[in-house]
């Protein structure tokens, strides 16, 4: 989004249920950390178009993220959640939990 007049400039497809979107400036990288068990990255290839240059796993549900660029590091919160197993429904729990990765 063009911040000056709000006109949208790009769009691009990305896991759903992002609640966070990072920016890397210093690779011209954004991450869409969605609710679907991925993590999108994006590098920016001018101030208006942008190309899909992977995806990270996660988990189901894991939708809060953080960049720090001094470390190097991108973080993502995954939940403590119950799964139903099918075909019993038997209930067994995740315990919460962080992911770490190194950005280069």
């Amino acid at each position: 989004m063009d911040t000056d007049s709000g006109k949208v400039v790009a769009a691009v497809d990305t896991e759903g249920g992002a609640d966070e979107i990072q920016y890397d400036a210093t690779n011209q990288r954004v991450y869409f950390t969605g609710t679907t068990g991925f993590v999108d990255v994006f590098r920016q290839v001018d101030p208006d178009r942008y190309e899909r240059i992977g995806k990270l796993p996660t988990a189901a549900d894991a939708k809060t993220s953080l960049y720090v660029p001094d470390f190097k590091r991108f973080y993502v919160a995954v939940p403590r959640r119950n799964v139903a197993i099918p075909p019993t429904r038997d209930v067994i729990t995740e315990d919460a939990k962080l992911l770490v990765y190194e950005v280069p």
